[in-house]
């Protein structure tokens, strides 16, 4: 039997998963302030707050959603630019034999990265804040954001301080393999 389909079709069905997807995702947003709307009771006495504040307070969070939504698209545009093209352009760098070192090293210091960045984030944010109300939260958050901004400029700096490379790089002669085809196993 023969594929008969369309490139109609074909569009047809992306379009489905197009429309399910953001669906799906206005779905979420929706009941997401679902839950905000139930919790406000809890909300306003947690907080000891009048309905102005409690307005105030929702009208917030839904700033701080749409902004947490830019911010994450400007990340994930960044990461999807970054991901690709660091460990392109460092397997790129070196010899095809010494590929398995390069690709372990980067993965390994892609780690340790994560690692630190969680150690020195978590630790500057106590240093300067805590979770016990809304103004030490910002207290501790703002130096810990400001610390993860450096660490980023001088990460770039340190990536722009790299020379090129003066000829191009290549791969040691290897010495020639048989084909297994061209091998005749006798019976």
């Amino acid at each position: 039997m023969t594929n008969t389909r369309s490139p109609l079709t074909a569009t047809a069905i992306r379009s489905r998963w197009v429309l399910g997807l953001t669906s799906t995702a206005y779905f979420m947003a929706v009941l997401d302030s679902l839950v905000v709307v139930h919790a406000l009771p809890r909300i306003q006495e947690d907080l000891q707050v009048d309905l102005t504040a409690l307005q105030w307070t929702i009208n917030s969070y839904g700033i701080a959603l749409a902004a947490g939504s830019i911010a994450l698209l400007v990340a994930g545009v960044g990461v999807s630019m970054a991901l690709p093209t660091v460990p392109t352009a460092l397997l790129g760098a070196v010899p095809t034999i010494q590929l398995g070192k390069a690709s372990g090293i980067s993965y390994m210091a892609q780690r340790l990265g994560a690692v630190f960045a969680i150690a020195i984030g978590a630790a500057v944010f106590t240093a300067h804040g805590h979770l016990g109300n809304p103004t030490a939260v910002a207290a501790g958050f703002r130096p810990a954001l400001w610390s993860a901004a450096v660490f980023a400029a001088l990460a770039a700096a340190s990536a722009l301080a790299i020379p090129a490379p003066a000829h191009q790089i290549t791969a040691p002669e290897t010495t020639a393999h048989t084909d297994p085809a061209d091998v005749v196993v006798a019976a």
